[in-house]
Protein backbone atom coordinates (compact mmCIF):
# COMPACT_ATOMS: atom_id res chain seq x y z
CA UNK A 1 0.00 0.00 0.00
CA UNK A 2 1.22 3.25 -1.07
CA UNK A 3 1.94 5.99 1.84
CA UNK A 4 -0.95 8.55 0.04
CA UNK A 5 -3.47 5.34 0.35
CA UNK A 6 -2.33 4.85 3.49
CA UNK A 7 -2.51 8.21 4.83
CA UNK A 8 -6.32 8.50 3.41
CA UNK A 9 -7.14 5.45 4.67
CA UNK A 10 -6.09 6.79 8.24
CA UNK A 11 -7.89 9.75 7.32
CA UNK A 12 -10.97 7.93 6.89
CA UNK A 13 -10.71 5.75 9.90
CA UNK A 14 -10.00 8.80 11.85
CA UNK A 15 -13.03 10.28 10.50
CA UNK A 16 -15.31 7.67 11.13
CA UNK A 17 -13.76 7.80 14.59
CA UNK A 18 -15.01 11.43 15.28
CA UNK A 19 -18.31 10.54 13.81
CA UNK A 20 -19.04 7.17 15.99
CA UNK A 21 -17.08 8.18 18.89
CA UNK A 22 -20.09 10.44 20.62
CA UNK A 23 -22.84 7.82 19.38
CA UNK A 24 -21.24 4.98 21.01
CA UNK A 25 -20.72 7.05 24.08
CA UNK A 26 -24.12 8.39 24.46
CA UNK A 27 -25.28 4.74 23.45
CA UNK A 28 -22.99 3.45 27.02
CA UNK A 29 -25.13 6.12 28.42
CA UNK A 30 -28.06 4.96 27.74
CA UNK A 31 -29.34 7.33 24.68
CA UNK A 32 -30.47 6.25 21.36
CA UNK A 33 -31.56 8.08 18.35
CA UNK A 34 -34.84 9.21 17.78
CA UNK A 35 -35.34 8.90 13.76
CA UNK A 36 -38.42 10.45 13.65
CA UNK A 37 -37.16 13.84 15.39
CA UNK A 38 -33.31 13.18 14.87
CA UNK A 39 -32.72 13.75 18.33
CA UNK A 40 -30.95 11.47 21.31
CA UNK A 41 -33.17 10.26 23.65
CA UNK A 42 -32.41 8.45 27.08
CA UNK A 43 -34.05 5.56 28.14
CA UNK A 44 -34.53 3.19 31.01
CA UNK A 45 -35.76 -0.11 31.64
CA UNK A 46 -38.31 -3.11 33.66
CA UNK A 47 -37.13 -5.49 35.83
CA UNK A 48 -39.74 -7.87 36.36
CA UNK A 49 -39.41 -10.73 39.48
CA UNK A 50 -42.00 -13.89 40.18
CA UNK A 51 -41.43 -17.19 41.51
CA UNK A 52 -43.20 -18.36 38.63
CA UNK A 53 -40.50 -19.36 35.56
CA UNK A 54 -41.41 -18.25 32.13
CA UNK A 55 -44.14 -16.13 32.26
CA UNK A 56 -44.33 -14.29 28.93
CA UNK A 57 -43.66 -10.21 28.93
CA UNK A 58 -45.93 -8.20 26.83
CA UNK A 59 -45.56 -4.31 26.73
CA UNK A 60 -47.58 -2.13 25.31
CA UNK A 61 -48.84 -5.48 23.97
CA UNK A 62 -45.85 -6.55 21.78
CA UNK A 63 -44.24 -9.48 23.30
CA UNK A 64 -40.60 -8.73 25.20
CA UNK A 65 -39.48 -12.29 26.30
CA UNK A 66 -39.90 -14.92 29.19
CA UNK A 67 -38.82 -14.61 32.70
CA UNK A 68 -35.94 -16.73 33.42
CA UNK A 69 -36.57 -20.41 33.99
CA UNK A 70 -34.06 -20.30 37.20
CA UNK A 71 -34.39 -17.07 38.79
CA UNK A 72 -37.52 -15.97 37.70
CA UNK A 73 -36.32 -12.14 36.44
CA UNK A 74 -36.06 -10.45 33.75
CA UNK A 75 -35.16 -7.16 32.48
CA UNK A 76 -36.19 -5.24 29.69
CA UNK A 77 -34.02 -2.55 28.76
CA UNK A 78 -34.05 0.45 25.61
CA UNK A 79 -37.43 1.49 26.58
CA UNK A 80 -38.39 5.15 25.73
CA UNK A 81 -39.41 7.16 29.21
CA UNK A 82 -42.78 7.31 30.14
CA UNK A 83 -45.95 5.45 30.53
CA UNK A 84 -46.31 1.83 29.24
CA UNK A 85 -48.80 -1.28 29.21
CA UNK A 86 -46.56 -4.42 31.20
CA UNK A 87 -48.92 -7.38 30.56
CA UNK A 88 -47.76 -10.73 32.28
CA UNK A 89 -49.07 -14.26 30.90
CA UNK A 90 -48.42 -17.82 31.03
CA UNK A 91 -50.89 -21.14 30.61
CA UNK A 92 -53.05 -22.09 33.60
CA UNK A 93 -53.06 -18.28 35.44
CA UNK A 94 -54.82 -14.90 34.91
CA UNK A 95 -53.09 -12.75 33.11
CA UNK A 96 -51.75 -9.81 35.01
CA UNK A 97 -51.10 -6.48 34.13
CA UNK A 98 -50.57 -2.65 35.18
CA UNK A 99 -49.42 0.38 33.99
CA UNK A 100 -45.50 1.11 34.53
CA UNK A 101 -43.43 4.80 34.66
CA UNK A 102 -40.09 4.47 32.87
CA UNK A 103 -37.88 7.35 33.61
CA UNK A 104 -34.59 8.17 31.60
CA UNK A 105 -31.10 5.97 32.77
CA UNK A 106 -32.98 4.53 35.62
CA UNK A 107 -34.48 0.66 35.93
CA UNK A 108 -38.45 0.47 37.59
CA UNK A 109 -38.63 -2.73 39.22
CA UNK A 110 -41.35 -4.84 40.11
CA UNK A 111 -40.70 -7.64 42.17
CA UNK A 112 -42.97 -10.03 43.85
CA UNK A 113 -45.89 -10.42 40.98
CA UNK A 114 -48.14 -13.29 41.84
CA UNK A 115 -50.16 -14.99 38.65
CA UNK A 116 -53.14 -16.46 40.23
CA UNK A 117 -53.93 -20.43 38.89
CA UNK A 118 -56.82 -20.92 36.69
CA UNK A 119 -58.51 -22.42 37.52
CA UNK A 120 -57.51 -22.34 41.69
CA UNK A 121 -57.22 -25.28 43.58
CA UNK A 122 -58.69 -25.71 47.11
CA UNK A 123 -58.12 -28.81 49.39
CA UNK A 124 -59.23 -29.38 52.63
CA UNK A 125 -57.01 -29.02 55.95
CA UNK A 126 -56.63 -30.83 58.79
CA UNK A 127 -57.44 -29.49 62.41
CA UNK A 128 -54.37 -30.56 63.46
CA UNK A 129 -52.78 -28.36 61.08
CA UNK A 130 -54.86 -25.70 61.79
CA UNK A 131 -54.74 -25.62 65.24
CA UNK A 132 -50.49 -26.21 65.53
CA UNK A 133 -50.29 -22.65 62.99
CA UNK A 134 -53.00 -20.78 65.26
CA UNK A 135 -51.15 -21.34 68.66
CA UNK A 136 -49.30 -18.67 70.03
CA UNK A 137 -45.64 -20.24 70.19
CA UNK A 138 -45.06 -17.66 73.16
CA UNK A 139 -47.80 -17.97 75.49
CA UNK A 140 -46.70 -17.53 78.86
CA UNK A 141 -47.69 -19.93 81.35
CA UNK A 142 -48.68 -17.67 83.70
CA UNK A 143 -51.82 -16.90 85.35
CA UNK A 144 -53.19 -13.37 85.44
CA UNK A 145 -56.65 -11.85 86.00
CA UNK A 146 -58.00 -8.57 87.54
CA UNK A 147 -59.79 -9.12 90.78
CA UNK A 148 -63.17 -6.88 91.36
CA UNK A 149 -61.00 -4.52 92.37
CA UNK A 150 -59.33 -3.65 89.27
CA UNK A 151 -55.99 -5.02 90.98
CA UNK A 152 -54.24 -7.19 88.61
CA UNK A 153 -53.18 -10.53 90.17
CA UNK A 154 -51.41 -13.22 89.98
CA UNK A 155 -52.27 -16.89 90.63
CA UNK A 156 -49.97 -19.16 91.90
CA UNK A 157 -48.96 -22.05 94.05
CA UNK A 158 -46.94 -21.55 97.30
CA UNK A 159 -45.96 -24.75 99.56
CA UNK A 160 -48.61 -26.54 97.63
CA UNK A 161 -51.47 -23.90 98.62
CA UNK A 162 -53.00 -21.05 96.11
CA UNK A 163 -51.84 -17.85 96.50
CA UNK A 164 -52.55 -14.10 94.93
CA UNK A 165 -50.20 -11.82 94.61
CA UNK A 166 -51.21 -8.06 93.96
CA UNK A 167 -48.90 -7.30 90.57
CA UNK A 168 -50.20 -3.43 89.91
CA UNK A 169 -53.63 -1.20 90.93
CA UNK A 170 -56.66 0.61 88.86
CA UNK A 171 -56.03 -2.17 86.06
CA UNK A 172 -58.11 -1.49 83.53
CA UNK A 173 -56.73 -3.81 80.50
CA UNK A 174 -53.66 -6.16 80.21
CA UNK A 175 -51.33 -8.48 78.38
CA UNK A 176 -48.28 -10.82 79.08
CA UNK A 177 -46.32 -10.74 75.86
CA UNK A 178 -42.80 -12.05 75.36
CA UNK A 179 -42.28 -12.22 79.18
CA UNK A 180 -43.14 -8.80 79.84
CA UNK A 181 -46.36 -7.81 81.25
CA UNK A 182 -48.19 -4.56 79.88
CA UNK A 183 -50.73 -2.91 81.24
CA UNK A 184 -53.35 0.53 81.28
CA UNK A 185 -54.61 2.03 84.13
CA UNK A 186 -57.72 3.40 85.01
CA UNK A 187 -56.22 7.02 84.84
CA UNK A 188 -54.93 5.96 80.96
CA UNK A 189 -51.55 5.41 82.07
CA UNK A 190 -49.29 2.50 79.87
CA UNK A 191 -46.81 0.63 81.68
CA UNK A 192 -44.50 -2.32 81.61
CA UNK A 193 -43.97 -4.78 84.18
CA UNK A 194 -40.67 -6.60 83.84
CA UNK A 195 -39.74 -10.27 84.87
CA UNK A 196 -37.89 -9.01 87.96
CA UNK A 197 -41.09 -6.75 89.16
CA UNK A 198 -39.93 -3.59 88.25
CA UNK A 199 -42.21 -1.09 86.34
CA UNK A 200 -41.68 0.97 83.73
CA UNK A 201 -44.14 3.82 82.53
CA UNK A 202 -44.61 4.32 79.16
CA UNK A 203 -46.77 7.29 79.08
CA UNK A 204 -49.78 8.53 79.03
CA UNK A 205 -50.75 8.96 75.82
CA UNK A 206 -54.57 9.59 75.53
CA UNK A 207 -56.23 6.49 75.41
CA UNK A 208 -59.87 6.07 75.72
CA UNK A 209 -60.80 4.28 78.63
CA UNK A 210 -63.80 2.00 78.92
CA UNK A 211 -65.08 0.01 81.75
CA UNK A 212 -66.81 -2.89 78.98
CA UNK A 213 -64.41 -2.61 76.68
CA UNK A 214 -60.56 -3.73 77.10
CA UNK A 215 -57.70 -2.44 75.41
CA UNK A 216 -55.85 -4.87 72.66
CA UNK A 217 -51.74 -5.60 73.28
CA UNK A 218 -49.89 -6.37 70.10
CA UNK A 219 -45.75 -7.12 70.31
CA UNK A 220 -44.02 -7.06 66.82
CA UNK A 221 -41.29 -9.65 65.62
CA UNK A 222 -39.18 -6.68 66.46
CA UNK A 223 -40.43 -6.24 70.25
CA UNK A 224 -42.29 -3.24 69.06
CA UNK A 225 -45.51 -2.76 71.47
CA UNK A 226 -48.61 -1.65 69.75
CA UNK A 227 -51.99 -0.76 71.78
CA UNK A 228 -55.38 -0.37 70.06
CA UNK A 229 -57.78 1.62 72.99
CA UNK A 230 -61.52 0.67 73.41
CA UNK A 231 -62.38 3.52 70.48
CA UNK A 232 -59.67 2.39 67.81
CA UNK A 233 -56.87 4.72 68.65
CA UNK A 234 -53.85 2.95 67.95
CA UNK A 235 -50.57 4.00 69.91
CA UNK A 236 -47.41 2.19 69.05
CA UNK A 237 -43.86 2.19 71.50
CA UNK A 238 -40.77 2.34 68.16
CA UNK A 239 -37.78 0.59 68.92
CA UNK A 240 -35.44 2.52 70.94
CA UNK A 241 -38.09 4.82 72.25
CA UNK A 242 -39.47 5.00 76.09
CA UNK A 243 -43.03 6.63 75.90
CA UNK A 244 -46.31 5.42 73.33
CA UNK A 245 -47.04 7.65 70.33
CA UNK A 246 -50.53 7.74 68.45
CA UNK A 247 -50.48 6.94 64.95
CA UNK A 248 -54.40 6.63 63.53
CA UNK A 249 -57.68 6.50 64.66
CA UNK A 250 -61.02 4.00 64.22
CA UNK A 251 -59.11 0.96 63.67
CA UNK A 252 -60.32 -2.68 64.16
CA UNK A 253 -57.63 -4.70 64.31
CA UNK A 254 -53.63 -4.86 63.27
CA UNK A 255 -51.35 -6.97 61.98
CA UNK A 256 -47.38 -6.84 61.83
CA UNK A 257 -45.52 -8.65 59.10
CA UNK A 258 -43.37 -11.67 59.42
CA UNK A 259 -40.14 -8.98 60.05
CA UNK A 260 -41.89 -6.44 62.21
CA UNK A 261 -41.22 -3.89 58.90
CA UNK A 262 -44.75 -3.01 58.74
CA UNK A 263 -48.44 -3.01 60.06
CA UNK A 264 -51.86 -3.48 58.65
CA UNK A 265 -54.37 -1.47 59.77
CA UNK A 266 -58.08 -2.92 59.37
CA UNK A 267 -60.54 -0.16 59.44
CA UNK A 268 -64.30 -1.02 58.97
CA UNK A 269 -63.94 -0.69 54.79
CA UNK A 270 -60.99 -0.05 54.31
CA UNK A 271 -56.72 -1.24 54.66
CA UNK A 272 -53.80 0.87 55.49
CA UNK A 273 -50.36 0.03 55.87
CA UNK A 274 -47.87 1.74 58.30
CA UNK A 275 -43.77 1.83 57.31
CA UNK A 276 -42.27 1.18 60.84
CA UNK A 277 -38.74 0.69 58.76
CA UNK A 278 -37.55 2.23 55.42
CA UNK A 279 -37.90 0.06 52.17
CA UNK A 280 -35.24 -0.94 50.77
CA UNK A 281 -36.91 -1.84 47.67
CA UNK A 282 -38.66 0.42 45.00
CA UNK A 283 -40.75 2.78 45.52
CA UNK A 284 -38.84 3.28 48.69
CA UNK A 285 -41.44 4.60 51.48
CA UNK A 286 -39.75 5.77 54.25
CA UNK A 287 -40.25 5.02 57.90
CA UNK A 288 -43.26 6.17 58.77
CA UNK A 289 -45.52 6.71 55.92
CA UNK A 290 -49.06 5.66 55.82
CA UNK A 291 -50.67 4.32 52.62
CA UNK A 292 -53.99 3.06 52.21
CA UNK A 293 -53.97 -0.25 50.28
CA UNK A 294 -58.00 -0.50 49.34
CA UNK A 295 -61.25 0.87 50.27
CA UNK A 296 -64.71 -0.80 49.84
CA UNK A 297 -67.93 0.20 49.82
CA UNK A 298 -68.92 -3.28 52.06
CA UNK A 299 -67.10 -4.23 55.39
CA UNK A 300 -64.19 -5.99 55.43
CA UNK A 301 -63.99 -9.08 57.84
CA UNK A 302 -60.54 -9.40 57.66
CA UNK A 303 -57.24 -8.86 56.25
CA UNK A 304 -54.01 -10.77 56.83
CA UNK A 305 -50.54 -10.52 55.40
CA UNK A 306 -49.65 -13.20 52.19
CA UNK A 307 -46.17 -14.12 54.31
CA UNK A 308 -44.58 -15.37 51.30
CA UNK A 309 -43.32 -12.26 50.27
CA UNK A 310 -45.42 -9.75 52.78
CA UNK A 311 -46.21 -7.54 49.96
CA UNK A 312 -49.52 -8.70 49.52
CA UNK A 313 -53.00 -8.62 51.52
CA UNK A 314 -55.09 -11.36 52.05
CA UNK A 315 -58.95 -9.73 52.37
CA UNK A 316 -61.86 -11.42 53.34
CA UNK A 317 -65.23 -9.54 53.07
CA UNK A 318 -69.21 -11.23 53.45
CA UNK A 319 -68.80 -12.27 49.71
CA UNK A 320 -65.51 -13.84 49.39
CA UNK A 321 -61.88 -13.68 50.15
CA UNK A 322 -59.84 -11.74 48.01
CA UNK A 323 -55.86 -10.89 47.30
CA UNK A 324 -54.30 -7.51 46.47
CA UNK A 325 -50.81 -5.95 46.24
CA UNK A 326 -49.60 -3.14 48.53
CA UNK A 327 -47.39 -1.55 45.64
CA UNK A 328 -49.68 0.73 44.40
CA UNK A 329 -47.85 2.13 41.51
CA UNK A 330 -50.23 1.80 38.36
CA UNK A 331 -52.83 0.71 40.04
CA UNK A 332 -53.28 -2.41 42.34
CA UNK A 333 -54.10 -5.43 41.09
CA UNK A 334 -57.09 -7.30 43.16
CA UNK A 335 -57.78 -10.93 42.84
CA UNK A 336 -60.89 -12.90 43.75
CA UNK A 337 -59.73 -15.95 45.17
CA UNK A 338 -63.18 -17.76 46.86
CA UNK A 339 -66.28 -16.31 45.46
CA UNK A 340 -68.29 -17.10 48.23
CA UNK A 341 -69.18 -16.32 51.85
CA UNK A 342 -66.79 -17.79 54.58
CA UNK A 343 -66.39 -17.83 58.04
CA UNK A 344 -62.41 -16.94 59.27
CA UNK A 345 -59.20 -16.65 57.57
CA UNK A 346 -55.82 -17.90 58.72
CA UNK A 347 -52.46 -16.89 56.90
CA UNK A 348 -49.20 -17.91 58.86
CA UNK A 349 -45.38 -17.29 58.22
CA UNK A 350 -44.68 -21.33 59.14
CA UNK A 351 -47.07 -21.70 55.81
CA UNK A 352 -45.91 -18.82 53.85
CA UNK A 353 -47.56 -19.56 50.27
CA UNK A 354 -50.84 -21.37 52.15
CA UNK A 355 -54.12 -19.46 52.44
CA UNK A 356 -56.54 -21.10 54.86
CA UNK A 357 -60.24 -20.21 55.08
CA UNK A 358 -63.36 -22.07 57.42
CA UNK A 359 -66.70 -22.46 55.87
CA UNK A 360 -69.15 -23.76 58.86
CA UNK A 361 -67.10 -26.63 60.51
CA UNK A 362 -64.38 -27.54 57.62
CA UNK A 363 -60.96 -25.59 56.94
CA UNK A 364 -60.13 -25.64 53.62
CA UNK A 365 -56.24 -24.51 51.99
CA UNK A 366 -55.36 -22.80 48.75
CA UNK A 367 -51.66 -23.09 47.93
CA UNK A 368 -50.17 -20.05 45.31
Amino acid sequence: MQRQTRKKFFYLLFAAFIVLAPVIIAYSLGYTINFSTWSLEQRGGIFIKSKIARISIFLNNEFQKETSLFSGGALLTEIQSGTHLLRLEKENYRPWSKTVAVEPAAVTEIRNVILIPSPILTATATRDEIATLAATTSASSRKLRLDKEKNLVEDHMLNNRATATILAKQVNSFADLSGAIFFITEPGFAAKLTETGTIETLGRPGFFISPKIRAQFFISPRGELAILDATGGLFILEEGNNELKPLSGSVKTISFDAEGEKLILKKEQSIEIIWLQDNEYQPFQKRGTTEQIIALQEPILEAKWYHEDDTHIIIRTKDGIYLTEIDGRGGRNTAELVSYKTDELLTSPDATNIIYFRKEKTWYRIEL
